[in-house]
């Protein structure tokens, strides 16, 4: 995951050309399913459109390659993106039909939960590595929409998914 400001200024920086011109090659990798961008979410249709979206790879060998970083788990900097890159792959792999609405929520002083999905059921999914605990954000998040059911994804929820799957070959 990149912030797609971050990206264009510093693909801009890299390439040696204007902003304008990144924003037209983002466009591109779009286009061609190698990046996709989710918007921030807001009750204001306007507002969610002018609001700076992330950029999410498609593909997280790419992802890595554009940043350069190829470490081992235990030694990534950036391990925390990585995983909410992965979730955010793993959340449109289950929409087989793409009916479901992915944004993100992030208020002015920066509360931010990774995503909201709005499905059958609205949902907030906050994606850390290690961490379970509930994050302060969620009391926020409460407050303005009290129907959207917040939860918080790590690690574990994959690894003992898997663990499951062992016991039943």
């Amino acid at each position: 995951m990149l912030h797609n400001a971050t990206a264009r200024y510093i693909l801009s920086k890299a390439l040696r050309v204007a902003r304008k011109e990144v924003e037209r090659y983002l466009n591109v990798l779009e286009q061609t399913f190698i990046s996709k961008r989710v918007c921030p979410f807001h009750q204001n249709y306007k507002k969610e459109i002018v609001k700076t979206p992330k950029l999410y790879f498609m593909d997280l060998g790419l992802r890595n390659y554009v940043i350069n970083s190829f470490n081992q788990t235990e030694m990534r900097q950036d391990l925390g993106d990585l995983f909410e890159n992965f979730y955010f792959l793993e959340m449109l792999k289950g929409d087989f039909y793409g009916l479901d609405k992915i944004n993100f929520w992030r208020t002015t002083n920066q509360t931010e939960i990774d995503f909201i999905r709005i499905s059958e059921r609205q949902e907030a999914f906050e994606v850390k590595w290690d961490r379970q605990t509930v994050p302060k954000s969620f009391t926020t998040l409460k407050k303005y929409y009290p129907e959207i059911y917040p939860r918080v994804v790590t690690r574990r929820d994959f690894l003992e998914s898997e663990n499951m799957d062992a016991d039943f070959q």
